[in-house]
């Protein structure tokens, strides 16, 4: 992953600088003209033509998109609360929920990410493939576990490679150890 978009919903410069401090990846804003007129699907085609990891807030973006993202997902992060917080995001609950997954998944930027829709949440990793029109949960891990990094990379890169791990519609096995 080389480049992140950052789709109408997460488009924040500061959010946007303080990604790019980092020198990891370049990660930019939606040209003007697509963020102000363009729907989802023709965001998420911009993405695919320019191969944009694409990150939101925006789950609906998520759905809207996904017959276009379908066997061609450059890469797709959702970044939500979990499902028992009030919490919303912004920028700034944006910029420390990154922060703390860089700090503890180092190797973000090198695994895959193609036909994969990740949704992260401060204690989860949701992995869904896209290569249908509607993406199919693959599994989840546990931020809280102790090999929680190997098991998203596993899942990552099984859908990189097109061929989701079998099985791997029943998360049991993927949550780790429970609080």
């Amino acid at each position: 992953m080389n480049k992140v978009l950052l789709d109408k919903n997460a488009g924040s410069k500061k959010l946007r600088d303080s990604c790019n401090q980092e020198g990891i990846v370049e990660c930019f804003l939606l040209p003007v003209q697509i963020r102000d007129k363009a729907t989802d699907s023709e965001v998420a085609d911009f993405a695919i033509r320019h191969n944009d990891f694409i990150l939101t807030f925006d789950r609906g973006f998520c759905c809207q998109a996904s017959a276009v993202l379908a066997g061609r997902n450059p890469g797709l992060m959702l970044l939500r609360p979990d499902a028992d917080s009030v919490q919303r995001i912004s920028r700034k609950t944006a910029s420390a929920m990154l922060k703390a997954f860089k700090e503890q998944f180092p190797e973000w930027a090198q695994v895959p990410s193609k036909n994969s829709f990740v949704e992260l949440t401060p204690s989860l990793v949701i992995v869904h493939h896209t290569l249908n029109t509607e993406p199919v949960f693959v599994g989840k891990v546990d931020r809280k576990g102790g090999d929680w990094q190997e098991r998203l990379k596993g899942l990552l890169e099984a859908n990189a490679s097109g061929s989701p791990l079998p099985g791997m519609t029943d998360p049991s096995h993927l949550t780790g150890p429970s609080n």
